[in-house]
């Protein structure tokens, strides 16, 4: 099974492409491309372009055809593309990093190192985490249980944020769409519990009345 499903690059990089993809066409060298340093790496990926397909009349195949031709869907997956090999390939080569910083006895307190090989030994520590069971959060529940009206809920959501817990909406901070050279607060709203507004606010609907109770029931829990 085969499936479009490598990404396409920006198409400022037509121009890159343009000329090796359309040998009868291109341009002799010229003095500053014979001078470029050997060995010097683009960064781009050409092997899997298709030069039989001219980057003017369908970018994406021109780009991505040959690896569309060899490239197979693994059997226990349900898509493949470049960041999935990513994922698959970074995975193990992390776990090697964490490992060997649990393991590493010479780290000094409060060093990354420490931290992280302390974390991740808290982590897999299932036992401990099993004995303790909700007893660490339970200062969290009682900042939750504590709330008395709407207006203690905008700090409650600041402090949850902090410590990495979602709430209603979240806040963060990140590049301006606008402004790339300066940074700005981005509010966004989480997803709902139940599919979509109707199963909220349509009040005519029996059966959205009886889903609507039985969530409410579940939240209670």
């Amino acid at each position: 099974m085969k499936r479009h499903l490598l990404s396409t690059l920006t198409l400022s990089l037509m121009t890159a492409f343009a000329a090796p993809a359309m040998a009868a066409d291109a341009a002799p060298a010229t003095a500053a491309t014979a001078a470029a340093p050997a060995g010097v790496i683009s960064g781009i990926d050409t092997q899997y372009i298709d030069t039989s397909v001219r980057p003017q009349d369908d970018f994406f195949t021109h780009l991505n055809g040959k690896w569309l031709k060899e490239t197979e869907i693994p059997s226990d997956r349900s898509s493949w593309g470049t960041f999935m090999k990513l994922r698959e390939d970074t995975t193990p080569q992390l776990l090697a990093i964490i490992e060997a910083a649990q393991k590493d006895t010479n780290a000094k307190a409060g060093s990354e190192t420490k931290k992280i090989g302390d974390l991740y030994a808290s982590f897999m520590d299932a036992e401990r985490r099993e004995t303790l069971g909700y007893k660490p959060l339970t200062g969290e529940l009682s900042r939750i249980r504590a709330l008395k009206d709407k207006k203690g809920i905008p700090a409650l959501a600041a402090h949850l944020a902090k410590i990495g817990v979602s709430s209603p909406y979240g806040i963060y901070v990140g590049q301006d769409m606008r402004e790339s050279t300066k940074y700005a607060t981005y509010i966004s709203q989480s997803g709902l519990g139940m599919p979509d507004r109707d199963y909220y606010l349509k009040l005519d609907d029996a059966k959205l009345a009886e889903v609507r109770a039985k969530y409410q029931q579940h939240v209670e829990k």
